[in-house]
């Protein structure tokens, strides 16, 4: 009996945890010329980690929207898990900048990129501009191994660029502040480690 109150009390809070946490398929609001709107969320003992999202976004020189949480305006987007920066469909979880970029230059393109991060990208899109799959990684690493074996087997075309060997593609993922392998891009959209569906998902909407 005691296990099935457990069981319950783990379920319920698996429902509420469920409930509290944002969704990736839910949309942001547009503005007035039916682009999305570019939010950044947060709320009480953020410090740190909501004033890197916001001096990150700053020095991009992109516009935004500061939704306190703990205000009565904040509460109605019943997100309690912050710094949470969404724009359009895309979102991205705490101060984690790269994701971050990566989903501003989907948006708004190159301008939002440095020097070097422009130079990175450049291969990651043919000559008509269109996305290509860039794999980085080494010879030694299995991840990057069963992600070259899983592209190949879904018949996934893409440049796998040896970071260990080739001193552009270390130029790249240096810029890209690579800190792991495989460092999987499909255009600007950024996978680090090992990704199966995600990286699919992101390559049958190219």
């Amino acid at each position: 009996m005691k296990k099935l109150i457990v069981i319950g009390v783990l379920i319920f809070c698996g429902y509420k945890l469920y409930q509290l946490t944002p969704k990736s398929e839910e949309a942001g609001p547009l503005d007035g010329d039916g682009n999305p709107v570019l939010q950044v969320f947060v709320g009480p003992n953020c410090g740190k980690y909501c004033d890197d999202v916001e001096g990150l976004l700053v020095s991009r020189n992109v516009e935004y929207q500061l939704i306190d949480v703990s205000t009565p305006e904040g509460e109605k987007y019943n997100i309690r898990q912050y710094p949470y920066t969404r724009l359009g469909k895309r979102n991205v979880m705490g101060n984690a900048n790269m994701q971050i970029i990566s989903m501003l230059a989907e948006s708004y393109g190159d301008s939002v990129l440095t020097p070097a991060e422009r130079i990175a990208t450049r291969d990651h899109f043919d000559a008509d501009g269109n996305p290509v799959v860039v794999l980085y990684g080494t010879k030694w690493c299995q991840y990057c191994a069963r992600e070259r074996a899983y592209l190949a087997e879904n018949g996934v075309r893409y440049l796998d660029v040896d970071v260990e060997i080739s001193s552009t593609g270390k130029f790249s993922y240096n810029a890209l502040k690579g800190n792991g392998y495989p460092l999987v891009y499909v255009g600007y959209r950024r996978f680090e480690g090992y990704m199966e569906q995600e990286i699919l998902n992101a390559v049958a909407n190219m």
